[in-house]
């Protein structure tokens, strides 16, 4: 059979095996796969990857002598290059040696079916595969989610100008964020008519977020800015993580106005973790614009800080307790009533609570626990018995 995304002539096989047990090898096996090619192996120089196994059950081994055809798996070129020399020596010559098209594998990856590609981004993700039938771990139930949750009314939650709409109308419209506009695209915004701050984002995704402060030494400039936000809005969110809720929703721009605290503190946001309507746990990020990097704190009930991590190094600094915690408690429950799992995020500006967005699939349930078996402890928490 023909495959498309090798680079090269007469690229018909049946069979073939791979070089490099990374992650991108693991997405070549699963396109290959696809095409009914069987994968007898995968080859790679790291020992320690020996005697495991990749996606699809492939077996990793050293490199041996074979006169099937290998797929080298490898995007840096240099590398790339470094192996294709040891096979051609190894080989003396003899065997067929393909590279691969990234860019049209990319393409092709993409066009997996929603469980396929969820099962190589899973895989990928923690080395093991989903149990769909009976999902355990909290990760393995937010992907079991995205293809069997389809309440129709997800849609307006992740959607950042109608969410506020719909929770204002749950818990009252003092705790919603004013906006200052909505545009379908940066053409029509009148830039020079804006205040000196606001925040400017797109209504479709999630990391589209710019702070505007004219005034301030760091400004990003505006031409920036606008280069960012177009491309984001051109951005099919669904298709990267498969979180269904944002499948077909209309990407759009929302300009916010900016909330300050009086004391000239930063704002902090306050992610509180609903599991079928009730509050399990919170997190707060801090330190994202500092050198060692974003800092991700779990906290329980009652403000004690968890004893595990999720992707990102808790902080070692004290965080206090917001003034508003309980009723922020009280709110974020309301607003996951009737959600099998939903993270409500709030702002504290001078002890008043402000809405920030809800997220239905945080890290698109791609990362890790450390310790691992809080995944499991957060699953426990996630019923998903009746989930329509």
């Amino acid at each position: 059979m023909k495959i498309s995304f090798l680079c090269g002539d007469d690229i018909n096989i049946d069979s073939a095996i791979i070089f490099g047990a990374g992650n991108y090898g693991n997405i070549i096996i699963s396109l290959l796969m696809r095409q009914k090619v069987k994968v007898a192996a995968c080859f790679d120089n790291d020992i320690n990857k020996v005697h495991t196994r990749c996606y699809g059950g492939v077996r990793v081994t050293l490199p041996y002598l074979t006169r099937m055809p290998v797929i080298i798996c490898i995007r840096n070129q240099t590398i790339g290059s470094l192996i294709e020399k040891q096979l051609m020596e190894l080989e003396g010559g003899g065997n067929r040696i393909f590279r691969v098209d990234f860019e049209q594998a990319d393409s092709e990856f993409l066009k997996l079916d929603d469980k396929e590609y969820l099962n190589v981004r899973y895989f990928n993700a923690f080395h093991k595969n989903i149990n769909w039938k009976t999902p355990r771990g909290f990760n393995e139930k937010i992907q079991w989610l995205k293809l069997n949750d389809h309440n129709p009314d997800y849609h307006i939650l992740v959607d950042k100008e109608m969410a506020k709409e719909y929770v204002g109308k749950k818990i009252g419209e003092e705790y919603i964020v004013p906006t200052i506009g909505i545009y379908e695209n940066v053409e029509l915004i009148p830039f020079d008519e804006l205040p000196d701050k606001y925040v400017i984002k797109c209504t479709h995704d999630s990391g589209s977020t710019h702070i505007v402060e004219r005034k301030n030494a760091g400004y990003q400039g505006m031409e920036e800015i606008k280069k960012d936000i177009d491309k984001k809005l051109k951005t099919d969110f669904y298709i990267l993580g498969r979180e269904w809720a944002y499948k077909g929703v209309k990407p759009r721009i929302i300009i916010e106005e900016l909330l300050e605290n009086s004391d000239g503190h930063e704002i902090i946001d306050y992610k509180f973790m609903c599991f079928n309507g009730k509050v399990k746990c919170s997190f707060v990020c801090t330190n994202r614009r500092d050198s060692t990097g974003l800092k991700v704190t779990f906290f329980d009930l009652d403000w004690k800080v968890m004893p595990f991590e999720r992707h990102y190094h808790k902080s070692k600094e004290l965080i206090k307790k917001p003034n508003s915690y309980a009723l922020m408690v009280n709110l974020a429950e309301k607003i996951s009533e009737n959600i099998p799992f939903a993270r409500i995020d709030f702002y504290e500006v001078n002890g008043q609570p402000y809405f920030g967005e809800i997220t239905l699939y945080p890290g698109c349930g791609f990362e890790e626990f450390n310790p691992p078996e809080w995944d499991e402890k957060l699953g426990d928490w996630l019923d998903l018995t009746n989930v329509r």
